[in-house]
């Protein structure tokens, strides 16, 4: 169901580039390599480099995976890792602790990434309360997931199996909404349908890429597309 919305401004910040946010930085961390499997990459801004266990991922950064391959990334003890599967581009926009907060900013330019950050906020799911400012920017929107565990395609397929997200939602025409997405039980949010529940065979494929270890499940039956059945 769409709210009125109290991150959109955010939101819209990171759209155009996050120049309000900015502003607030105090210290900017890095991300890190923490696994990875056949044809995977990071640009600096120079030239593609091959994805090594270990690498530092600083603000600027775009990692890419090919057909085949996938990378873990952690992006700290509160967001947590996440995971590129194959066919899938990010770039880091800002990594940064503001207040005692973590502020990560990624934007998400090809393919799926899954991710699990839920914690315990000290109140109940829907408290709004987080631990870090987490957004992730896609062809559609802006996917908040501070508090959740997820899987997010670049066109907007945002699916949620534990915790609280929101997604902001800039279509082409129309006025911009936002959504929120509580689980569990399982729900996912899609541009043209809205928030739903989640099918039983869409949690059950999402749990076993995010546990599957690298090589296995994960590129054996491929990625969906990032859009639920």
């Amino acid at each position: 169901m769409a709210n009125s919305f109290p991150i959109y401004l955010l939101s819209l910040a990171a759209l155009t580039g996050y120049a309000d946010l900015k502003a607030n930085v105090s210290l900017s961390h890095s991300a890190e390599v923490s696994g990875v499997f056949g044809a995977a990459f990071v640009n600096a801004g120079a030239e593609d480099t091959p994805a090594r266990i270990g690498t530092r991922l600083a603000p600027g950064t775009t990692i890419r995976t090919e057909s085949g391959a996938a990378m873990d990334v952690y992006l700290g003890k509160e967001a947590g890792v996440i995971r590129l599967t194959q066919n899938t581009t990010v770039r880091i926009e800002r990594l940064a602790d503001t207040n005692g907060q973590s502020e990560i900013y990624l934007h998400l330019q090809r393919g799926t990434i899954l991710g699990n950050s839920a914690r315990d906020t000290g109140g109940s799911r829907n408290s709004g309360r987080h631990a870090s400012g987490y957004q992730i920017k896609t062809a559609v929107g802006i996917a908040e997931a501070a508090s959740s565990a997820f899987r997010l395609h670049s066109e907007g397929y945002l699916v949620v199996l534990n915790g609280a997200a929101h997604f902001a939602h800039v279509p082409a025409t129309g006025e911009p909404k936002l959504y929120s997405l509580n689980a569990p039980p399982a729900v996912y949010f899609s541009p043209t349908e809205g928030v739903k529940p989640a099918p039983k065979e869409l949690v059950r494929e999402i749990v076993n890429q995010s546990k599957a270890r690298l090589g296995q499940e994960l590129n054996e039956q491929g990625p969906s597309g990032g859009r639920p059945k």
